[in-house]
């Protein structure tokens, strides 16, 4: 019978970032969230498909058409994150606001802490601005080439 050799390896951290496997691997743990929302109906719907959230690895966003209810999205995430021992970073949280100009209205807060409004966001490499139309600016991300390119959506208001 030939010998063999245990090693023992305690893990302490996620997945290996930047490798093939990784976002799908944390997709499939944290898949509870996404459920959770879906099933508490705190959703964004267009032509009965759920989106109110979008998610690419650890990049993810909410789709609320009201602050209350992405109030809970968020409470819903910090209960699921938590159990999942997932921490977020409020600083590099945002809420991004769709309309040109922003009415007064209750703060979003992550872990206690207030989310800062933002006017222009970045997701994935593409910058989505607020305007009274729907804007994508890919001038950020794609640097080589000349003049800016926009994207536009007119929003129904």
């Amino acid at each position: 019978m030939e010998e063999s050799v245990i090693y023992l390896v305690k893990l302490q951290c996620g997945v290996r970032q930047g490798g093939v496997l990784s976002p799908f691997l944390f997709a499939i743990y944290v898949d509870d969230l996404i459920v959770n929302l879906h099933d508490k109906r705190l959703e964004c719907s267009v032509g009965g498909s759920y989106i109110g959230c979008l998610m690419y690895a650890d990049d993810l966003v909410f789709l609320s058409a009201s602050l209350t209810v992405l109030q809970q999205m968020v409470d819903v995430c910090e209960q699921e994150m938590t159990y999942l021992d997932i921490k977020f970073n409020a600083s590099k949280s945002m809420v991004y606001y769709c309309k040109a100009r922003r009415k007064l209205c209750d703060n979003i807060r992550l872990f206690g802490v207030d989310l800062q409004f933002v006017s222009t966001v970045k997701y994935l490499g593409v910058y989505i601005e607020s305007a009274n139309t729907f804007k994508l600016s890919l001038l950020e991300s794609q640097s080589k080439i000349s003049g800016q390119q926009m994207v536009s959506f007119t929003s129904a208001t």
